[in-house]
């Protein structure tokens, strides 16, 4: 699109903004302390100021705001309370920002209040959160992938992508900044980030325009943000151990918060150490329709994996309405990988067997910087500027030795070594202003530079030393720039809740090789619509409406026209062709008193990719790649119920049922037949708060038999539990937790191609017995503190 024509695109859709909207009777407000710090979950009452007869009950936010909207009469008086605050009371109009100020409760807390907890899922209009420092299981985990497996709806496939309801590809943000995650590149990039830290994750299944246009969805994690005054922080262990398997594999973790506070400035700091051992087994048997079978059986080895993580920053409040951060984090990565692949291979009367091993050393660094200003200019106009660079590189060095059987032995040792180096510079400028009558404008611009270095070199091993094959390795460069431009209104026509919003974003891709010469150049740009409508039908219910158009881009790596060597009948490689992906997606949705909620959502992408599987009937041979597998169609239901079932026992239940279709376009060398299959998913988790501080969590997932391209899958599911205790009004916990304890976690499935057909199986040590101890040291007053929120996160996580 040209700049003159996004010029009027942006222009024209400003004007409306600006002009008159209808007159509204909105209340709307914000809940600080003292020191001016945001104070959530705090209850705002309102009240008849005639009778002080009840109208509404609204609960303050993270940011402590709060609303109430479609008041008719001109005065009222509210009633606010907290359990660590002294109650307010005040008159009120509506039309009106008003700002609140509780100071501190003189009152000791109760046991109830000491004990006082947010439910473990809350439901909201566009999104779900799951409050993570409250669960067992989730605070438990060793990292972030095992936590977000354990989420409503996300399941994490065999190929390492985080689906939303099975087939929606999925955004990963922190703390509202946006970052596109997935495969290899997801799973290196949540090891970074210390569960010890984060306190919610929220899944939003209709981002807005503010977010980056990558994803179907958004899973927001959203850190910690608030320290004492003074010194503060907390001290953690945990180990554990995998259970029912040949061998014990065991994985420790520690951790240590600190945080120094004051009122203008604070200082903050993170290490943690993550130490694990892990199996997996692969079994896939090949049949082909010439008489012939090829079967393997693949069993690996992490030992050890070794993940360490730090970071530091500084908040400075040189002004009531400015603030600036610096945060710095980086992380190192080791992990020896030993494979063992017996593989047997069947051609009328020939019998070939295989019997390959390997030996993989990787390694993984990744350093950035994290700037943001930030400055109220005043109560209606808010300006921030943020700026991100970021590096990051890896190693992988394998060597495969293969034994073959046939008549007479014969062996031969392979080499494959990688290395891939990322830079990453982004810089983002926002703004946010309350227009009259109720409305608001948030706009914004982003731009952003990756470069990569990658090569692959592949070695034969010849006459005592390796020698390099120059026709299998290679070296390649990669280059994207992005610009992004965004606006989304606010506003309300009567009861009608309307956000709209426009994203444009421009992305060039260009590649070379520096051996043969090859080139790639990919325009991934476009424009972005997204709405939602909400409308209160009365005091109980309320229905909406959501649209949105996405995009998935392929990883970095994923279009590098490498060759990388797994054993002498499998292949890994690149795809300089891979387009990418987009999605219409519709959504309608009812709530009722704010909590049961009922979706049913509607899509389809087109040219959607995936790891697919490109088989030889001759040699026998199979390359795994990422490729344009076709058009999806999804249509689903879900209704999200929590329930009180007692004082003690709160339960949250998540049943999606859904009908998904893969169907191959274009040439069809897949030549997978049109896959189709009506899909339930169903989450529990229930939640038990016993006496004397100790609590219990039982959790479990099923998904009844899908389909994913080629894939079809079985029944999966899990069953986890969770046990708590706070010691020394909770300055001490110990938790303990089991995952899978029924050992039900498994991949097994069919993939078909023109002619072939496969029978596949994974499995890995998820039965996990982890206890953990935490310390928690503070002192009383408390600031504000500001997590870094990375507009680079796009691109740093498309990494591989």
């Amino acid at each position: 699109m040209k700049i003159s024509t996004m010029k009027i695109i942006f222009t024209c859709l400003l004007l409306i903004t600006l002009q008159q909207v209808r007159a509204q009777s909105i209340l709307s407000g914000k809940v600080s302390d003292e020191s001016g710090n945001p104070i959530e979950l705090a209850t705002i009452t309102l009240l008849k100021t005639t009778d002080t007869s009840y109208v509404a009950v609204a609960v303050s936010d993270i940011n402590g705001a709060f609303s109430f909207k479609d008041l008719k009469e001109k005065d009222y008086f509210i009633r606010i309370s907290h359990l660590s605050f002294e109650k307010k009371e005040m008159a009120v109009t509506p039309g009106v920002n008003i700002n609140v100020l509780l100071g501190k409760s003189s009152a000791q807390l109760s046991e109830v209040a000491h004990h006082a907890r947010k439910p473990l899922f809350v439901k909201e209009k566009d999104r779900l959160i799951f409050n993570v420092e409250n669960g067992i299981i989730s605070s438990s985990q060793s990292d972030l992938i095992s936590l977000i497996r354990n989420l409503p709806g996300i399941f994490i496939d065999h190929q390492q992508n985080i689906l939303l309801n099975g087939q929606e590809k999925v955004l990963v943000t922190v703390n509202d900044r946006s970052v596109y995650m997935k495969g290899g590149d997801l799973m290196q990039y949540l090891k970074t980030i210390p569960v010890n830290i984060v306190k919610s994750i929220e899944v939003i299944a209709h981002p807005s325009a503010k977010y980056d246009a990558e994803g179907t969805a958004v899973i927001n994690i959203r850190t910690k943000s608030k320290i004492a005054t003074g010194l503060a922080g907390n001290l953690s262990v945990g180990t554990g151990s995998s259970l029912g398997y040949d061998k014990y594999y065991p994985r420790h973790n520690a951790g240590v918060n600190l945080s120094l506070g004051q009122q203008l400035y604070s200082l903050y700091a993170n290490y943690s150490v993550n130490y694990k051992e892990s199996l997996g087994d692969i079994h896939e048997k090949l049949s082909f329709y010439q008489n012939s079978s090829l079967e393997q059986n693949v069993f690996f080895e992490n030992i050890p994996d070794k993940v360490h993580n730090y970071s530091a920053g500084i908040d400075i409040k040189p002004t009531a309405r400015q603030s600036i951060s610096l945060f710095y984090s980086g992380s190192n990565n080791s992990r020896k990988v030993d494979q063992v692949n017996a593989i047997r291979l069947k051609t009328n009367d020939t019998i070939t067997d295989v019997s390959s091993t390997a030996i993989e050393h990787y390694s993984a660094g990744q350093n950035a910087v994290n700037l943001v200003y930030r400055n109220s200019i005043d109560s209606a106009n808010t300006i921030t500027f943020s700026s991100d660079y970021l590096s990051s590189h890896k190693n992988n060095l394998g060597d495969y030795y293969n034994e073959y059987t046939k008549g007479n032995n014969w062996q031969e040792l392979v080499r494959n070594n990688s290395f891939t180096n990322i830079m990453v510079w982004a810089t983002q400028l926002d703004y946010a202003v309350n227009l009259k009558k109720g409305t608001k404008l948030d706009a914004g611009l982003k731009y952003s530079h990756v470069a990569t270095k990658n090569n692959v070199e592949y070695s034969d091993y010849i006459n005592n030393e390796f020698k390099m094959d120059s026709l299998k390795s290679n070296a390649f460069r990669y280059k994207e720039n992005l610009i992004a431009a965004y606006v989304e209104v606010n506003t309300h026509i009567k009861k009608l809740e309307i956000k709209a919003g426009l994203r444009y974003e421009d992305d060039k891709v260009n590649g070379n090789s520096t051996v043969n010469q090859f080139r790639v150049s990919r325009d991934m740009s476009g424009l972005f619509p997204s709405l939602s409508l909400n409308y209160p039908l009365n005091k109980a219910w309320e229905v909406g409406a959501a649209y949105a158009r996405r995009i998935a881009r392929p990883n970095y790596v994923d279009i590098n026209p490498f060759v990388y060597y797994v054993n002498p009948y499998v292949a890994l490689e690149g795809n300089p062709s891979l387009l990418p992906a987009f999605t219409n997606k519709i959504t309608v949705n009812a709530q009722w008193k704010q909590m049961y909620t009922a979706a049913l959502t509607v899509f389809r992408t087109t040219n959607y990719f995936t790891t697919a599987q490109f088989q030889n009937v001759d040699t026998k041979e199979q390359k795994l790649k990422p490729a344009n597998i076709g058009d999806l169609t999804n249509i689903d239901l879900n209704i999200a119920v929590p329930l009180d079932i007692t004082k003690w026992w709160e339960s949250y239940f998540d049943v999606n049922l859904a009908y998904q279709k893969f169907a191959e376009t274009g040439a069809k060398v897949l030549g997978y037949p049109d896959n189709s299959r009506v899909t339930l998913q169903l989450f529990t988790q229930h939640s038990f708060a016993l006496p004397k501080g100790t609590s219990l969590e039982f959790s479990n997932t099923l998904i009844t038999p899908s389909v994913q391209g080629q894939f079809k899958f079985s029944t999966i599911c899990s069953f986890s539990a969770g046990a708590k205790k706070t010691l020394l009004k909770d300055k001490i916990e110990l938790k303990l937790s089991v995952s899978d304890f029924l050992k039900t976690l498994k991949y097994v499935g069919t993939l078909q191609g023109v002619y072939w057909k496969s029978n596949y199986q994974e499995k890995a040590d998820n039965r996990q017995l982890i206890l953990t101890l935490k310390y928690n040291f503070i002192n009383k007053g408390k600031v504000k503190v500001k997590k870094p929120a990375w507009i680079s996160n796009d691109e740093k996580t498309r990494m591989k």
